[in-house]
C-alpha cells in the first residue's frame, strides 16, 4: 500500500473515531496528540493529526503516519484503537517484553515459541488491550516433548533440500505470514499445528494425538499405530518376568554346574550381583518403588521438563505410571482411557482369586483337602491382591485426577492438559466429570480397606504384653491368623501398624492432588517442596521400619524428593546459568542425588548376602551327624524342619526326608529308587542313607 491510501485510512479512522464520540482521537482531539492506530492488512501506526487555521478560517489536518517497529526481544502489542499515549491513566506498553518461553525478532513480528512451548497464533485478538484489561501473549510449556518451536519446525518444511539458503528463505517467509497481526489473511498457509508441533501430534500445547498415532510413555511423543503398538508393555513385562525370574532362582548368587561342564566352568559360577539384589530388604523395595513413583510424577505434576541425562531416566521410569496398561490404538480419547484403566484393579482382582480357586480345586483333588495347605494358598493370594492395591492405585487414581486438570488458554477456552483434544467447558467432559469422582471415590475406599484389615488384627500385629520389640516380632511371625494381611505391616515395627496406609495416601497426595493445587509452576514446586520436607521430618521422628538402614534409606528418599522439587523451582526461574553450570551438568548432578537411595539399597543387600555366604561357610566348617531313620515320627520331622528353620541344619545335605502322598510314594517304590516305608499317617521316604550324611 502507497503512503496516500494509508494516510487516507488513518484519517478515515479519525473521522469515524469522532463521530462515534467515544473521546478517544478524533478531530476534536486533532491537537498534536500521538495516537496508535492498527490499521486492517497493514499493520499498528504512530499516527499524528494537527489542525491548521488560516486568516480565511479554513481549517486544515495535517496526518502525520509512521510504522510502529520493536527491537528484538519484544513485540508489536495493539492498543485499543486510538489510545493516547500521553494519558498516563490508560498506559500501554506498544512495545512488551518478549514472553518466557518465546522469542521475539522485533520488527512488527509477534512472538514465536521455543522448543518445549507453544503459542496460539491463531489467536491475534491477544494483542488487543482493552480499557479494562493488559495486552500480553502467553508461551504455554508443554506437558509432552511434541513442541518442536517454531525454528526446529521451519527448518523440516524444506528438509529435503540441501541449501541452506532455502530453509532461511522458508523461516523468513513463515515469519512474515504467520507471526504478524496479518495472520488472518494467512491462515490457509499458517497452520498451527504444522508450524509448531512434531508429527503425528495436534491442538492446543500439541497435547494430543491424530487418529492412526499413540501417546508413547518412554518418548513422550505421539508414535504411529502401525509400528510398536504393543510394544511398550510387551517389552516391559518381559523384562519384569525375566529379571523375575533370574533373580529368585539364582538368588543365592550362585550356580551350581553338572559335572560334565565342570572342566569348564567349575563346580561353580558365581553371580553375586544376583544374590545382592535378592537379600535387599523388602522394605528398602517399598522405598525404592514409592520413591521413583513420586520422583518420576514431578516433570507433569509442576509442568516442567527436567534436563538430561536425569529428564532420559525419568522418562523410561514412566512404567511406573503404568502407562503400558492403556489401549493405546482404539478408537477413543484421554476420557475413555480413564473409564477403561478404571476396571483394572477389579479386573486383576478377579484374576487374582479366579486362579486361587483353581489352585484349591486342583490341589484338593491332587493331595487332598488339608486345612493347612489351604491356608497357605488363601495367605498367597491375600498377598497377592494387596501387592496389586499396592502397585495400580496411586497411578490409577493419578490418571482419574489428571482427567480433572484443565488449563485456560483464553477466559473462554481451557483443555484438559493431558489431551488437549478435550474442551472442558464441553457438555461430554461434564458429565464425565461425575462418573470421574465416582471412579475416584471407590479408589479411594479400596486404599482405605487397608487400614480396616490392620485395625481389625492390630493386637496381634503389636502383642500387647510384649516386652521388647524382638519379642513382639516373634509372636506376630509365629501368629499363622495374620500372615494374609503379612504383606502390610511384615516390614514395620509392631507399633507402626498402620503406617502402610498412611504411605498410601502419601503418594497419592504426591502424585495426584499436587498438579490440581495451582496452574503456576513455581507455586506447585513450592508446594511439593514443603510436602516432601514435611514427609522427611515424618520419617526421620517416627523411623517406622522395623530394620535400620530402611530407615535411613526412607529419610534419604525424602531428601531426594525435595531437592527435584527445589530442581523444579530453579528451572521454572531458569537461574540454574546463574549456578554457573549448564543444562548437562545440572542434569547430571540431580542423576547422582537420585541415584544414591538406589546404591544405598544395593549396599544393604550387599551387606545382607555378606553375611549369608559367611553363614554358609561357618556350617559347612562344622560337622552334623544327623540320625538316619526311615520311620520318623512326625514331631520329631516337624523338631527337626524348625531346627533347619532356625539354621542349625544345614538344609543343603542334612535333612533328607519328606512326606508325600501315598500315590506319588507309591510310584517312587515302585521304581525302587528310594528306600520308603509305609507308615500310618502315610509315608516317610529317605532320600540318602547313612554313608552319605557328612
Amino acid at each position: 500500500m502507497s503512503s496516500y491510501p494509508l494516510i487516507a485510512n488513518v484519517a478515515q479512522y479519525i473521522e469515524k473515531d469522532r463521530s462515534e464520540g467515544d473521546g478517544v482521537g478524533g478531530w476534536t482531539a486533532a491537537n498534536g496528540t500521538i495516537l496508535a492506530v492498527d490499521i486492517e492488512n497493514e499493520g499498528l501506526y504512530w499516527a499524528q493529526s494537527t489542525e491548521i487555521k488560516d486568516d480565511y478560517g479554513l481549517h486544515w489536518h495535517v496526518v502525520v503516519v509512521e510504522a510502529v517497529t520493536c527491537e528484538v526481544g519484544y513485540y508489536v502489542i495493539t492498543p485499543r484503537q486510538g489510545h493516547d499515549s500521553s494519558d498516563s491513566s490508560r498506559s500501554v506498553k506498544v512495545c512488551q517484553s518478549c514472553p518466557s518461553g518465546a522469542e521475539c525478532a522485533g520488527g512488527k513480528y509477534l512472538p514465536y515459541p521455543k522448543e518445549g512451548y507453544w503459542i496460539d497464533v491463531d489467536m491475534v485478538d491477544y494483542t488487543t488491550t482493552s480499557s479494562s484489561s493488559s495486552s500480553s501473549i502467553d508461551a504455554f510449556s508443554c506437558s509432552w516433548n511434541t513442541c518442536l518451536g517454531f525454528k526446529k519446525r521451519a527448518k523440516q518444511y524444506n528438509s529435503n533440500s540441501n541449501n541452506e539458503n532455502e530453509n532461511i528463505n522458508n523461516y523468513e517467509t513463515i515469519l512474515k505470514k504467520c507471526f504478524t497481526n496479518n495472520i488472518e489473511s494467512n491462515s490457509s498457509f499458517c497452520q498451527i499445528d504444522e508450524l509448531l508441533c512434531s508429527k503425528g501430534s495436534a491442538g492446543p500445547m500439541c497435547g494430543s494425538c491424530l487418529s492412526h498415532y499413540r501417546y508413547s510413555s518412554i518418548t513422550a511423543t505421539c508414535v504411529s499405530c502401525s509400528k510398536r503398538v504393543w510394544l511398550d508393555g510387551v517389552i516391559f513385562g518381559i523384562l519384569l518376568l525375566f529379571i523375575s525370574f533370574f533373580v529368585y532362582n539364582f538368588r543365592h548368587g550362585h550356580v551350581d554346574i553338572s559335572e560334565k561342564y565342570q572342566s569348564i566352568f567349575g563346580e561353580r559360577i558365581n553371580i553375586s550381583f544376583i544374590g545382592i539384589l535378592y537379600h535387599i530388604d523388602n522394605g528398602a523395595l517399598k522405598v525404592l518403588w514409592c520413591t521413583f513413583q513420586i520422583v518420576q510424577s514431578i516433570s507433569f505434576s509442576v509442568s516442567i521438563t527436567f534436563p538430561n541425562p536425569h529428564g532420559e531416566i525419568l522418562k523410561l521410569l514412566s512404567f511406573l505410571e503404568l502407562d503400558f496398561m492403556g489401549i493405546p490404538c482404539y478408537d477413543g480419547d484421554y476420557l475413555n482411557d480413564v473409564i477403561i484403566s478404571s476396571f483394572f484393579l477389579f479386573i486383576g482382582g478377579f484374576i487374582v482369586w479366579l486362579i486361587y480357586i483353581l489352585r484349591v480345586l486342583f490341589r484338593g483333588v491332587e493331595f487332598g483337602f488339608h486345612s493347612r495347605d489351604m491356608r497357605i494358598l488363601y495367605a498367597q493370594h491375600c498377598k497377592a491382591s494387596l501387592l496389586l492395591i499396592f502397585v495400580i492405585i496411586p497411578p490409577i487414581i493419578s490418571k482419574q485426577f489428571k482427567a480433572l486438570d484443565c488449563q485456560s488458554i483464553s477466559p473462554n477456552e481451557s483443555y484438559l492438559r493431558v489431551d488437549t483434544s478435550i474442551e472442558c467447558n464441553s457438555s461430554r467432559y461434564k458429565t464425565f466429570v461425575v462418573l470421574d469422582g465416582l471412579f475416584i471415590t471407590i479408589y479411594l475406599c479400596v486404599a482405605f480397606s487397608y487400614i480396616a484389615l490392620l485395625y481389625k488384627e492390630r493386637k496381634k500385629i503389636n502383642p500387647p504384653g510384649a516386652p521388647t520389640m524382638k519379642t513382639a516380632l516373634q509372636i506376630r511371625e509365629q501368629d499363622e491368623s495374620v500372615r494374609p494381611i503379612q504383606f502390610l505391616f511384615n516390614d514395620y515395627k509392631p507399633k507402626y501398624w498402620y503406617f502402610e496406609t498412611v504411605d498410601l495416601y502419601r503418594r497419592i497426595l504426591f502424585v495426584s492432588v499436587l498438579p490440581l493445587l495451582s496452574q503456576r509452576t513455581s507455586t506447585k514446586a513450592y508446594i511439593g517442596a514443603f510436602m516432601s520436607l514435611c514427609s522427611s521430618m515424618f520419617f526421620r521422628e517416627l523411623m517406622p521400619y522395623k530394620i535400620d538402614m530402611t530407615n535411613y534409606i526412607a529419610v534419604v528418599a525424602q531428601y531426594v524428593i525435595l531437592t527435584d522439587f527445589m530442581a523444579a523451582i530453579v528451572l521454572d526461574a531458569r537461574s540454574f546459568h546463574s549456578l554457573g553450570v549448564t543444562k548437562l551438568t545440572f542434569g547430571s548432578i540431580l542423576l547422582v542425588i537420585n541415584l544414591i537411595v538406589v546404591i544405598m539399597a544395593i549396599y544393604v543387600g550387599y551387606l545382607q548376602h555378606s553375611r549369608y555366604e559367611t553363614s554358609l561357610i561357618d556350617k559347612n566348617n562344622s560337622i552334623f551327624k544327623v540320625e538316619n531313620a526311615e520311620f520318623f515320627s512326625p514331631y520329631k520331622f516337624r523338631f527337626i524342619l524348625t531346627q533347619m528353620k532356625q539354621g542349625d541344619v544345614d538344609s543343603g545335605c542334612e535333612l533328607c526326608y519328606y512326606y508325600t502322598s501315598l500315590k506319588q510314594a507309591s510310584e517312587i517304590m515302585k521304581m525302587n529308587l528310594i528306600p520308603a516305608s509305609l507308615d500310618a499317617q502315610g509315608i516317610i521316604v529317605s532320600l540318602n542313607g547313612p554313608m552319605d550324611i557328612g
